[in-house]
């Protein structure tokens, strides 16, 4: 009975000085860190920027890269198709790896004195290309919000306009230009006909500030910048443009459209309708059951992890915890699409169906809620392992203005 007695009591002091450590313990705040110089470019390096096709007719795209030098894309329908490799120019129509591996691009010129060829050479392979007219070109914009230098990457069709236009709104974290997550979506849109601006979130790529500490009415005014930059383009349909809120932004795309009377379309792809606050619970709890944790041992320990969490960016959290996104969705007046996962484990997609359905948002025309079974928060199916066909045709139609398919309401 007393090895009973003393291994009750050597548990039970584990415990208090586990739950003293999660409730006390240091918490090394999320600073910004030092991002270093931007690759430097040479001079003409920017007449390469451009599409090209392989012998076998496998188009890429070479563009700016959020890190100062260029990526070679090639897009597709599966993730075995998706290519990103970084390059720094190294001299005129030339490139080599910014990782230090062996690929490497060197381009020509045809008779006219324009860019015509490319030879891309890898550690098993030589394939040459040749310059094509594609369907969207890419320009490397430069705006500015709340006194901070922002950039990012524009998408223009080739097609005539008018055309529509979309500004994309980046999730949480470090996120920038460079993230197939958006530059696959982006990349159907400007195919299909609509001008697309992704831009470097604050404080990643090439743009300054610190998303660490901004409240979402700092990112509001980004995003109307970037609205401001797409108006401009030269075959736009000004009075076509929207955003594309993607995961946390989701909270920021209505502060955006609601003063906003030329916006036009909304998208909030797998966000939340719950507060920031309650957004972090439900993600904590799933992230402790899914790392083996047992259920009942969920409730006590949550609130000392979410305390740790909120430690970490405490003015992200004073500006941004309490937020309620739902008084401002009742207040847009321009048509939504709403995009969730029925297995999302990030956002608590059943209870933000049903918060919308309480505001009485679900039921009136023009705010269509699309739940797709069986996808989690980044919308990828096993059989592709990509994102879903259903979620970019959905986008690229209502963007487009198109109605969308019966299968897919």
């Amino acid at each position: 009975m007393k090895a009973v007695k003393w291994l009750a009591v050597g548990v039970g002091a584990l415990a208090v000085l586990a739950f003293g450590w999660l409730w006390f313990g240091p918490v090394e705040e999320d600073v910004a860190p030092d991002r270093g110089p931007l690759a430097a470019v040479s001079p003409g390096a920017a007449e390469a920027v451009g599409w090209y096709a392989s012998e076998d007719s496998v188009e890429r795209l070479l563009t700016w890269s959020a890190d100062g030098g260029f990526a070679f894309y090639r897009f597709g329908r599966t993730r075995a198709e998706l290519l990103r490799t970084p390059l720094v120019s190294d001299g005129p129509l030339r490139f080599r790896s910014a990782t230090g591996s062996t690929p490497n691009l060197v381009l020509t010129r045809g008779d006219s004195g324009a860019v015509g060829q490319a030879v891309w050479t890898t550690s098993s392979d030589v394939q040459r290309f040749r310059r094509i007219d594609g369907p969207y070109e890419t320009r490397e914009v430069e705006f500015s919000s709340g006194g901070e230098r922002l950039a990012g990457l524009l998408f223009v069709p080739t097609t005539p306009g008018p055309h529509p236009g979309a500004v994309f709104i980046h999730g949480s974290g470090a996120s920038s230009r460079d993230g197939h997550w958006y530059l696959s979506p982006a990349d159907e849109l400007a195919r299909s006909g609509a001008v697309v601006l992704v831009p470097d979130k604050r404080g990643t790529g090439k743009s300054a500030g610190d998303w660490r500490t901004a409240a979402f009415d700092d990112f509001a005014a980004d995003t109307r910048a970037a609205l401001s930059v797409v108006r401009e383009v030269e075959s736009i349909d000004p009075e076509r443009v929207g955003v594309v809120g993607l995961s946390q932004r989701a909270w920021v795309a209505p502060i955006v459209a609601v003063p906003d009377a030329d916006h036009s379309v909304v998208a909030s792809i797998v966000g939340s309708a719950a507060t920031p606050e309650q957004q972090l619970a439900y993600e904590l709890a799933n992230d402790m059951v899914d790392g083996g944790a047992p259920a009942f041992v969920v409730p006590g320990v949550r609130p000392l992890l979410e305390r740790r969490v909120k430690r970490r960016r405490p003015t992200w959290w004073a500006s941004n915890g309490g937020f309620d996104p739902i008084p401002l969705w009742r207040s847009v007046d321009v048509p939504v699409l709403w995009v969730a996962g029925s297995t999302d484990r990030n956002v608590d997609s059943r209870r933000t169906e049903q918060l919308l359905s309480d505001a009485g948002l679900l039921g009136p025309t023009g705010f269509s809620y699309l739940s797709l079974p069986g996808l989690d928060h980044a919308l990828t199916r096993e059989d592709s392992g990509w994102l879903d066909r259903t979620y970019l045709s959905a986008l690229v139609e209502f963007v487009l203005g198109a109605p969308l398919r019966p299968e897919a309401q």
